[in-house]
């Protein structure tokens, strides 16, 4: 597998990340749409976790977190830990597609952030080390 392809997701799942933190700052933030960056970001690491496992080029075709999480702990058993506040996004999925009635606030997006960002951290850094790995093979 071209490691470009694995660099692409990697590039955009930061970026969706990125995106999130810089939405925070904005005066009238939309935070629907930062708890789907927030999603794509964890998604996308997860399942680029998955395809390098593997070495495949096709991600999983789901969107459940809880799902992808399992599936990358074969190559980051520590996953396994952060299963709960995984939960704290994943329960928004629905929400996010399919509008409730109900407003995502400033206090969820807050909270999904506060129990996702660790769980972000440590996939990006085991991310860098696969790709060290599959860098210098």
């Amino acid at each position: 597998m071209d490691n470009r392809f694995y660099l692409e997701w990697y590039y955009y799942a930061k970026s969706d990340f990125n995106q999130v933190l810089q939405m925070r700052k904005e005066k009238n933030p939309l935070y629907h749409i930062e708890l789907y960056h927030l999603h794509q970001s964890i998604e996308k690491l997860l399942k680029l976790v998955i395809m390098m496992q593997t070495g495949s080029d096709e991600p999983p075709k789901t969107h459940d977190l809880l799902k992808l999480s399992r599936m990358a702990s074969d190559s980051i058993p520590e996953i396994d830990l952060q299963q709960e506040s995984i939960l704290v996004l994943h329960e928004y999925l629905p929400r996010l597609r399919y509008p409730l009635g109900d407003r995502i606030s400033a206090e969820d997006t807050a909270d999904c952030l506060n129990n996702v960002e660790p769980v972000i951290t440590l996939l990006c850094q085991k991310i860098d080390d696969l790709f060290k790995g599959v860098l210098n093979a």
